[in-house]
């Protein structure tokens, strides 16, 4: 898949497959976080542009490295993650609009 996007790179939640010796199955999981974030990043810059890709990149990676980052068997869930930074981009795309309903209400 060719990045139409432009992908940060120096992240400690994705490092390079040879680094990933540390663990057994690491470089699938890190492979897979690469995977997720670029299908993530693409999606965004198809539908808002390369800003906010590149917006959605960064609070991606933002949200993998940090300490609440949701977890299955102790690793990151990287489609927990694509979830929860595309509902905080909607949410603010929808507060730029003025659309936002409160909490309980339905679209």
């Amino acid at each position: 898949m060719i990045a139409l996007y432009p992908q940060p790179t120096s992240v400690s939640a994705i490092r390079s497959p040879e680094d990933a010796r540390c663990c057994e199955g690491c470089e699938e999981r890190i492979l897979a976080a690469k995977r997720e974030l670029s299908a993530s990043t693409t999606a965004v810059g198809r539908r808002f542009g390369a800003r906010a890709a590149t917006l959605a990149a960064s609070r991606w990676i933002e949200r993998a490295e940090s300490a609440t980052a949701p977890q299955v068997d102790g690793y990151p869930n990287w489609r927990r993650i694509t979830i929860t930074v595309a509902y905080q981009l909607a949410a603010n795309q929808l507060l730029l609009h003025g659309v936002l309903v409160s909490k309980g209400e339905r679209c």
